[in-house]
C-alpha cells in the first residue's frame, strides 16, 4: 500500500498531493493526521503536544476462503472502507466484494515530533519522572491495552 495523500474534487476525480516530504500534519475535519517515515499516522491527543498515534494496517487477502453462502470467511470481515491503492492499483472495496480485506491497528505513543510503538520502555521515555509509578502498575500485573480508550486511559494516569 502507498501512502499518498489523496483528495477527491467536487467532480469525484481522485487528486493526489504532490512532495508530500513537506507535509508534517493534516487536518480532516476535526481529525489530525500526522506524517512520520513515509506513513499517515491518526493523532489522538493527551496533553498539548503528547498522546497516541494509531497506524491503521489494511491489505488484500488474495487467497481469501469462502464460507458455505460464497461470501468470505467472517474471520475476514470487516467494517466500511472506500478505496485502498496497492502497487498503483486502486481497489473499490464497497462494490467489488471480489477483493476480501482485512485491518489492523497498531498504537504508537508521541510526544511532539517523536514517535514510538506503544511499550513499557516507551512509557518510561515518555513519562520519565513517573518511572516507579510504571514499573509498580506493570509488576502488578497490568499489561498494555490493546485498545484506543485504554492506550488513552493509560497514558492519562501518568500525564501532568
Amino acid at each position: 500500500m502507498d501512502n499518498t495523500l489523496r483528495f477527491i474534487d467536487k467532480n469525484g476525480q481522485e487528486l493526489s498531493a504532490t512532495n508530500v516530504d513537506n507535509i508534517i500534519k493534516v487536518r480532516i475535519d476535526t481529525v489530525t493526521f500526522m506524517l512520520h517515515e513515509g506513513v499517515f499516522y491518526r493523532i489522538c491527543p493527551v496533553k498539548d503536544d503528547m498522546g497516541v498515534a494509531v497506524r491503521r494496517n489494511v491489505r488484500i487477502i488474495r487467497d481469501a476462503k469462502e464460507s458455505a453462502y460464497g461470501g468470505t470467511s467472517q474471520t475476514s470481515a470487516i467494517q466500511s472502507y472506500g478505496t485502498m491503492h496497492v502497487d498503483g492499483v486502486a481497489y473499490d472495496l464497497k462494490t467489488n466484494k471480489q477483493y476480501p480485506w482485512e485491518s489492523s491497528e497498531e498504537f504508537y505513543v508521541y510526544k511532539g515530533e517523536a514517535l514510538q510503538p506503544l511499550s513499557k520502555r516507551a512509557l518510561r521515555k515518555l513519562f520519565p519522572a513517573k518511572k516507579s509509578d510504571i514499573d509498580a502498575w506493570f509488576k502488578a500485573g497490568n499489561t498494555l491495552p490493546t485498545d484506543l480508550e485504554g492506550v488513552m486511559s493509560l497514558l492519562m494516569l501518568w500525564a501532568e
